[in-house]
């Protein structure tokens, strides 16, 4: 059983667990006859305190404590101090308790008071009646201990416990300040975002054990090639960062690459032969002007970083922050947008392959705004990865319906199509938002088609079928939407309930004249046709692609040869002299 250091009679801790280091010990506002007395009692304890000072007052204990760094001040709580301060508030004003411990001897017992003094940064009181040398001597060594300990903490609140560098609240104190400086003096300064790619193998293949020795190597590898005014921190399992003062960005980017250089240098650890990569996003101020900012624009660079992956390291430039911005403004804004309805809706018709009659359109999402053009793919996936997919497909299947609904007022006879990205297509919510919009527009379920792409389908084919199956069996249609890129497993595509496949655009965007390409569009329409599914061509923008789209067998045609998208407004005929080549159903 480990032995445990236990407190005396006096309640001190024994001698060998205090280090003393033969430094001065200091009275502080005590009289000749009092310093005298107290010195006296200590005498047995030479060995410890081999010299002892003393100041009449706090001004000149203060000018003696910067010289002489005492191990342990003895305070007299009577003693004179600056207006409106007290000597012990005025020297935690300029020394921390973890570096300077305080004893104060009271003139007699007053809890409130003594209260008071330990909540002020006392490490111990003793009343001066009492002070008997044992007693003093144990005062003595309970503050050096407490400072002692607190000192500790306080290393364990600013410093990472493995690495021993800085830890992520002091490196953000320390940027904090670093700005100010910064803004006051016109400097310059940066913060590498450092992250081990794929580090997490190390610990699942050979323990947490080496896990822990690579990051302690890692931090020497960042120590040793910074500077020494410079800041490294570990903020968290294998990302660290580093506040570089004083640097512009070529600085910036050298002290990076010696870093990324040094950790991807091979090494050894318990016998192992580790190589490791890593990637770093910097930050710079002034461009960014905030601690947030710059958090933010490291992250990005290293985001952007770790997508490219022909460097180590990005340092976000001026054009990265417009880019940035714009991504910032536009996410910020986009919930608003779709709760005021301020999205749109395209309209592209689908037509019959014999005589091009309308048949269907596809509703295709929009957002039109004046300062920035939103592409469809960038608008899905934000929507995506601000989990906004509920709200939105609540608009969407509002919009399209009462698009429908309108239409049908004019016995304009024409199906809708509909894309559900991914992770929706899992929600069971959306079968409830569907039924409540074609309930509310009386729009017949057997009228509207969900468009999910192959590649979706694939992700969870089990959970696709379950969930589909369901809609289908509402009256819903279901197509396969870039049929041909996913890779679908073929048993798999007969459980699905499906209704039409549509083939991806790129089987026929300038490949009317490859034969082996034409080959495989026929093999995918006779797949098609022979599990009794309608085969759409996506993409027909020329007359030889959509002679192949025919010559193969394709039921329905899309594409730029009959028009582009539109928006819907006014009265139908003036919405049709959009399209070319088309002809309308029968009413």
């Amino acid at each position: 059983m480990p032995r445990v250091a236990r407190a005396d009679a006096t309640g001190a801790l024994p001698m060998s667990t205090l280090k003393f280091d033969g430094r001065p010990l200091l009275f502080i506002g005590f009289d000749d006859t009092e310093n005298a007395l107290y010195q006296q009692l200590l005498t047995g304890y030479g060995r410890d305190f081999p010299s002892i000072l003393t100041a009449p007052d706090i001004t000149q204990a203060l000018e003696i404590i910067r010289d002489t760094a005492p191990c342990c001040c003895i305070l007299d709580d009577t003693a004179a101090g600056p207006v409106g301060l007290s000597p012990l508030a005025r020297l935690r004003q300029e020394f921390a308790a973890e570096n300077l411990p305080v004893v104060v001897l009271m003139a007699k017992e007053n809890e409130e008071q003594s209260y008071s003094l330990l909540q002020q940064g006392a490490q111990d009181y003793l009343i001066k009646s009492e002070a008997t040398a044992p007693r003093l001597y144990g005062a003595l060594r309970n503050a050096i201990h407490t400072s002692h300990l607190q000192n500790q903490l306080t290393h364990f609140a600013h410093y990472d416990v493995l690495t021993g560098l800085l830890n992520r609240n002091l490196l953000y104190n320390r940027l904090a300040h670093t700005i100010g400086r910064c803004n006051r003096y016109n400097l310059e300064c940066a913060l590498v975002v450092i992250d081990i790619d794929s580090f997490k193998p190390f610990n699942e293949i050979y323990g947490y054990e080496v896990g822990d020795q690579i990051l302690q190597h890692v931090a020497t590898c960042i120590r040793n090639n910074c500077r020494h005014t410079d800041s490294p921190a570990r903020m968290g399992s294998d990302e660290f960062m580093v506040l570089l003062e004083q640097v512009n960005e070529q600085v910036s980017q050298q002290i990076t690459e010696k870093i990324i250089t040094a950790i991807q240098a091979p090494f050894e650890v318990s016998g192992l032969q580790i190589s490791l990569t890593a990637s770093a996003g910097i930050a710079n101020y002034p461009l960014a002007a905030s601690v947030e900012e710059m958090l933010k624009h490291a992250d990005e660079a290293l985001f952007l970083a770790k997508r490219d992956q022909q460097v180590n390291f990005v340092n976000f430039s001026k054009q990265h922050k417009i880019t940035w911005t714009r991504q910032q403004l536009l996410e910020r804004e986009l919930a608003k947008a779709i709760q005021q309805g301020d999205l749109a809706l395209v309209y592209q018709p689908i037509v019959t392959a014999s005589d091009y009659t309308l048949k269907r359109f596809e509703a295709l999402s929009r957002w039109p705004r004046n300062d920035f053009a939103v592409s469809a793919p960038e608008l899905i996936a934000m929507i995506d990865r601000l989990n906004l997919i509920e709200p939105f497909h609540d608009w969407l299947f509002q919009t399209a319906f009462g698009q429908i609904q309108a239409w049908n007022k004019e016995l304009i006879v024409a199906d809708v199509c509909l894309n559900i990205p991914a992770n929706y297509c899992y929600s069971h919510s959306i079968a409830r938002t569907i039924e409540q919009a074609l309930v509310r527009f009386n729009i017949p379920p057997d009228k509207v088609e969900l468009e999910i792409t192959e590649s979706t389908l694939m992700l969870y084919p089990e959970r696709s079928v379950e969930l589909l199956q369901g809609l289908h069996n509402k009256g819903l249609k279901i197509a396969v939407d870039d049929f041909g890129t996913g890779y679908s497993s073929m048993a798999y595509l007969t459980q699905l309930p499906l209704d039409t496949l549509k083939i991806d655009k790129q089987f026929f965007l300038d490949n009317a004249k490859n034969e082996r390409n034409r080959k495989v569009i026929e093999a995918v329409t006779a797949l098609g046709h022979s599990l009794g599914l309608e085969i759409i061509a996506e993409g027909v923008e020329t007359q030889a692609e959509l002679e192949l789209a025919k010559q193969v067998g394709c039921d329905l045609l899309q594409g730029f040869y009959f028009g582009r998208p539109q928006m819907a407004g006014g009265d139908w005929n003036s919405y049709f002299k959009h399209f070319s080549n088309i002809i309308l159903p029968s009413k």
